[in-house]
């Protein structure tokens, strides 16, 4: 189990006391994003970069800092020609590779690639190959505050404008051209996720809601189908496994939502424990448990929940592991 703090470490838990394993971390400021795959580590933090470690088992778990991004090479064929530097300010131009504001969260695409958001308007498309900057899109008109990608290479993008749009590549094109704009929330959106099956995609926002939009047939065209409440702040994360849609609020609670069709969801479980904002989650399936939750909280704790499957729901239980007491818990992903 990966987690992140505002601190500049990562923390690595092993199942299944989630006893610390490792730790590593480098940069200035908190880590913001991170994504585990099989033998790398891609972290995003505060100074606007985006960190690769390669992972290296033994007897010990090591962690390998392999590349910053933008790389030194980006970096060096993108110097001197005047057309590769955007304004960034009234008096300030930065090179279009770079982001300039707190990177937002991370995700991985088809094809080898990484896309990463900011505060800064834009999202950033990078080819995993050769660690180098492919594109940058102008995606919104105030910060992208989530991203969600489809097995299909459709990319959702929510922001504090308060829309989610969706890019995808067309025929004989290598740049994301924007297909649909969605105006679904009345306040920033802060979290997207999409269902197994990429036909439904839920968006989270300061307006305690969450938004469920599906796919109409062969598009990537979506229709905003249900609206789903109960929270009493702002949605602040979200985590889809199975039939099963999670919820984290600044209310301190979670939610559990059952996929009873495209139309109807229910709330099958409110998850009382943390005392500050569940600030993200990440659901995995457990064939002993039904589902496993994993939830970080602004109240520095970081806790594993079980949620039985719908015919056990009577027995709906919880337990908590509390992971640190001094920084707060802002980024996990389970490996």
């Amino acid at each position: 189990l990966y987690s992140a703090s505002q601190r500049n470490e990562i923390l690595v838990s092993k199942k299944p006391l989630f006893l610390e394993y490792a730790r590593f971390g480098q940069g200035a400021g908190s880590v913001k994003a991170l994504i585990v795959t099989d033998d790398k580590v891609y972290s995003a933090h505060q100074d606007c970069k985006i960190r690769v470690w390669r992972r290296h088992r033994g007897r010990q778990l090591r962690h390998k800092l392999v590349a910053t991004l933008p790389t030194l090479g980006d970096y060096l064929l993108n110097f001197f020609p005047q057309k590769h530097y955007v304004r960034v300010r009234r008096h300030d131009k930065r090179l279009w590779i770079e982001h300039v504001d707190n990177i937002t969260a991370l995700a991985l695409g088809p094809n080898g690639l990484l896309y990463s958001s900011s505060w800064d308007k834009t999202v950033k498309v990078w080819k995993l190959s050769n660690l180098r900057c492919i594109e940058s899109i102008h995606a919104h008109d105030d910060a992208v505050n989530a991203l969600a990608t489809g097995t299909d290479g459709v990319l959702y993008t929510g922001s504090a404008d308060s829309t989610v749009k969706v890019w995808a590549k067309l025929p004989f094109s290598n740049s994301h051209t924007l297909v649909q704009t969605l105006m679904i929330h009345k306040s920033p959106v802060n979290a997207l996720a999409l269902s197994n099956d990429g036909q439904l995609l839920y968006s989270g926002g300061m307006d305690c809601s969450i938004k469920v939009c599906k796919r109409e047939d062969n598009t990537s065209f979506l229709c905003h189908v249900a609206s789903l409440h109960g929270h009493r702040h702002a949605v602040l994360c979200l985590a889809v496994e199975g039939s099963l849609l999670c919820s984290g609020s600044a209310d301190k609670t979670i939610r559990i939502w059952s996929k009873q069709s495209s139309v109807l969801h229910s709330c099958i479980a409110v998850l009382e424990g943390h005392t500050g904002p569940v600030k993200c989650l990440y659901a995995s399936a457990d064939t002993r448990a039904g589902c496993l939750i994993y939830s970080g909280s602004m109240d520095s704790t970081l806790k594993v929940w079980k949620v039985p499957m719908e015919d056990d729901e009577e027995d709906m239980q919880h337990t908590h592991t509390r992971m640190s007491t001094n920084t707060n818990k802002i980024g996990f992903k389970v490996s």
